[in-house]
Formats: structure tokens, sequence, C-alpha cells
């Protein structure tokens, strides 16, 4: 990923208040599915190079590396960093639904800088000075 690419951790909260909403209105989740959706389309219809990966908080269950002695709960990487292909836009589609926990966003926040320091083997300093990093958070605040 070095080299002028660019890396996007697309992170999304998934947990049960996602699913809240007013009488008449889309829930949050409904919405912030489609612009996860139109993103990665745009991604993949600009045969960009740049990588992405997908991470879901708010999860029922906990698939992350960081996972060790109870930390960073409930948070699930869906898809590492890759190319956006068809595929990402399938599993989106199919596979992202709502969940049954509360989301903690600076949980998740904490995660991605952890990740992100572990890419390239030292601080999140140096993985900004080799790569050039962006995190879009999807979420409802309460």
């Amino acid at each position: 990923m070095a080299g002028g690419k660019s890396a996007l951790v697309l992170c999304m909260d998934v947990g049960f208040s996602m699913s809240n909403s007013a009488p008449g209105e889309e829930p949050p989740f409904a919405l912030a599915k489609k612009v996860i959706q139109k993103f990665v389309q745009r991604q993949v219809f600009a045969e960009t190079k740049d990588e992405l990966a997908l991470v879901l908080f708010g999860t029922d269950s906990t698939k992350n590396p960081l996972d060790q002695d109870g930390q960073y709960q409930n948070i699930t990487v869906h898809r590492h960093f890759t190319v956006p292909d068809f595929d990402l836009l399938e599993e989106i589609e199919h596979q992202i639904h709502p969940e049954n926990q509360q989301a903690d966003c600076i949980l998740c926040c904490a995660y991605q800088h952890n990740c992100a320091s572990s890419l390239v083997g030292g601080s999140s300093t140096n993985f900004c000075s080799h790569l050039k990093t962006k995190f879009i958070h999807v979420y409802r605040w309460i």
C-alpha cells in the first residue's frame, strides 16, 4: 500500500440503536448502508488501486486481530485492506445487517489507531508518513 496509494477504513455502526427511527423515517442503518454502498460502487467503477477495509462495530461477535484479553469487543473486521470489488458490494448488500449490541464509537476509533500502527510495525505517525490514510465513520450520535 505504499507509494502514493491511499488506504481507507470504512467504519459502520451496526449496533441496535441504528435500527431505531421515528415513524415514517428510514432507519439510520439503512441510510448508512446506502452511503457505504454508493461510496464502494464509485471506488469500483473508478478502478482505483487505493485499498479499503470495512470495520463493523456494535456486532454480536468479535472478529478482529486485536481481540486479546477482552479488548476491542463487538468489533468485526468484515474486510481487510484490499482493492474494492463487486464481491464487496454483494457482501454489503447481503451480509451486513443490524445487530443487537451497543456500539462504542470511541472504542472503534481506538481500534483504528492501534490497527493503523500495526500495519507498518511502528507508531501511527510512522504509518501516516508512509501511507495516506482516511477513516470514515458511519454511525448515529445518540
